[in-house]
């Protein structure tokens, strides 16, 4: 039986610290020992990396599948009893393990140990790693107000953004040649296409054709980055000068607009003719230009030519005749002293004439000159019969 327990020994020493051999009890009846294996329990291969802001990962690998465990501590400790701080523990039986620390202090050293637990038979095996440390980076530096960069603008002080992109104080930004201007209020937030704070401001003149508009485009700026906005809107003044006008045109008509992408948008613009400029206020950055509204060309009215006048008394003397005058009698009566000869003839003459139709280029009047002639015709054939009766009446008396 003693070379039984040798060769256990012997096995034991060959494998070292991978298999160790505890003998308990020898049997009674047979005489043979009862001895019990177990692996032993070992820890490697641990590493830490700095997940973020107070975060740390730490992994390592065990002899046998364990749970795992991290202690730590701003120092370093004998034993994992010293550490005031551990994390949860995972009963996962794993032979890699991965466990997050949170919640660390910025530009601080922190010492840790791991600690796995395998339970094989009933047996609880214990590994605990050697103390390791690891420096946690600082907090970053808060964000810092910063100057915009200008492209072609200058301004009497610097456009001064904080991290927000929101202005510090009020400026005013001028072209070169002083003919566009911007005027930002404090409290303007700046914002690029992607909705970071706006580090940079441009204006050029296009140089290319530029997209066509019904209206007369007196000048034009580009101003960038394109897709910037701004909240609340920005002042865009333009000038122009008297060259560049249409004739007759005193500036009075003329409007900011901005190219959209497909047409001309008219702004709610502002005229000064004293410094003749052009303002509006602007809420994104892309192509702006002056306009000079056309005006309706109103064509040259037609003369219209004269009526046509129609003498309607002249026509209607023409085709239709005067009536007749009736015939006037002309008696000569002598005087009482002397006796007419009966023999001679009588002087009295009926001459009846027909007058020409008239030639009078006088209009017809209205109707009461037909009453008129009425009345007029009337008293000539009264006269006429009086006259007779006359007439009558002195050869009655000669004859008597």
């Amino acid at each position: 039986m003693g070379r039984k327990s040798l060769f256990c020994a012997l096995c034991g020493l060959i494998i070292g610290m991978v298999l160790s051999v505890s003998v308990t009890q020898r049997s009674a009846s047979t005489g043979a020992f009862t001895a019990s294996f177990s692996t032993t329990l070992r820890i490697w291969g641990v590493n830490a990396s700095v997940l973020g802001t107070g975060s740390v990962s730490i992994s390592w690998l065990t002899s046998a599948g364990a749970s795992s465990q991290v202690f730590y501590d701003v120092k370093a400790h004998a034993d994992t009893s010293g550490y005031p701080f551990r994390s949860n523990l995972d009963l996962t039986q794993a032979l890699q393990h991965d466990m997050t620390l949170e919640a660390l202090q910025g530009s601080t050293a922190y010492h840790f140990r791991v600690m796995s637990i395998a339970i094989v038979r009933g047996v609880q095996f214990t590994a605990i790693s050697e103390d390791f440390a690891i420096e946690m980076p600082g907090a970053p530096d808060p964000p810092r107000d910063r100057e915009v960069e200008l492209g072609q603008l200058t301004g009497s002080t610097p456009l001064v953004l904080n991290a927000a992109g929101v202005t510090l104080a009020s400026a005013k930004l001028t072209t070169g040649d002083g003919r566009a201007s911007l005027t930002i209020a404090a409290g303007t937030r700046m914002l690029d296409s992607s909705g970071q704070p706006l580090w940079s401001l441009s204006a050029t003149v296009p140089t290319g054709p530029l997209p066509t508009s019904i209206d007369t485009i007196i000048a034009a700026w580009d101003f960038g980055p394109q897709g910037a906005t701004f909240v609340p809107p920005m002042t865009l003044t333009l000038a122009y000068s008297a060259q560049t006008l249409s004739a007759g045109v005193l500036g009075d008509t003329l409007y900011i607009a901005f190219w959209n992408g497909s047409v001309w948008q008219k702004l709610p613009s502002m005229v000064d003719t004293n410094a003749r400029t052009v303002s509006a206020p602007i809420s994104h950055f892309t192509l702006f230009a002056i306009m000079d509204k056309k005006q309706a060309v109103t064509p040259a009215p037609t003369p219209t030519p004269s009526p046509t006048t129609t003498n309607t008394a002249t026509t209607k003397s023409a085709t239709q005749p005067s009536p007749t005058a009736p015939a006037s009698t002309t008696t000569q009566t002598p005087p009482p002293s002397q006796t007419p000869d009966p023999s001679a003839p009588s002087s009295s003459t009926s001459p009846s004439t027909t007058p020409s139709p008239s030639t009078s280029s006088k209009p017809a009047g209205p109707s009461n000159n037909g009453s008129v002639y009425l009345w007029i015709v009337a008293a000539c054939l009264a006269a006429a019969v009086a006259l007779s009766m006359a007439v009558l009446l002195a050869r009655a008396r000669c004859k008597g």
